[in-house]
């Protein structure tokens, strides 16, 4: 019974972005040597709270997950629809912030494995493929997040309200949900309550945004982007 077990395991161990690379060989010792913490959450859990100390990586292995990510204030969030499988913020794991600064709530019954702080350090980082793996990662969320601070913010409302969008979002890409009032939008953007709501109103009509109280949903980011430029 167990051999099909690590069958199993090692097929879904191979989607993650950190385990991309390790041979056979490896994946079975990692398997049989490093103990994972297996957890299942219904619709509706809260996976991670924003803010909470990070002692472990989480790896989501099946399910639908979305991000919620608050601004210091309280005052708006952008949820996000992110693909699985995926490990969640593991450029918080170490640093001298170590707690999330994104909450994550399971969409449908999720399956998550847990690795402890320490068996990441002792054991996982000993693998040079997982150890570039996670470096890759690491640089290339900064790189992007790089990139947002150099970002154009002129052009017309419509393009302002994007732009808002993209730079508090993590991907470029699929479906987006804003929580945010609308006097609130225009105190970010520098911009009158009339002249914010004029833009919303027309991208919904373009099919862009789906405007809902106090909150603005976007099917497709990418398409909106494109449509705006």
């Amino acid at each position: 019974m167990k051999k099909p077990i690590e069958l199993s395991m090692y097929e879904k161990l191979l989607h993650l972005p950190l385990f991309q690379g390790l041979g056979s060989s490896d994946m079975s010792w990692v398997i049989e040597k490093i103990k994972f913490d297996f957890s299942k959450y219904k619709a509706g859990d809260s996976i991670i709270q924003q803010d909470s100390s990070c002692n472990s990586l989480v790896f989501i292995l099946s399910g639908e997950v979305q991000m919620e990510i608050w601004d210091i204030n309280h005052q708006y969030a952008i949820y996000e629809n992110i693909p699985t499988p995926t490990v969640l913020q593991p450029e918080v794991l170490f640093g001298p912030q170590t707690r999330y600064t994104h909450g994550f709530n399971a969409l449908s019954d999720v399956g998550a494995l847990i690795v402890s702080k320490e068996e990441f350090w002792r054991d996982l980082i000993q693998y040079e493929v997982f150890r570039l793996n996670y470096i890759n990662l690491i640089s290339a969320q900064a790189q992007y997040a790089k990139k947002l601070l150099w970002t154009n913010p002129q052009g017309s409302v419509e393009q302002r309200i994007v732009l808002f969008v993209y730079t508090h979002c993590t991907r470029p890409a699929g479906e987006k949900k804003l929580k945010i009032k609308m006097e609130v939008l225009a105190e970010q953007l520098s911009e009158t309550r009339d002249k914010i709501s004029k833009a919303l109103n027309n991208l919904q009509d373009r099919g862009l945004v789906v405007l809902k109280r106090s909150a603005i949903e976007i099917p497709h980011l990418e398409t909106l982007i494109t449509e705006t430029r």
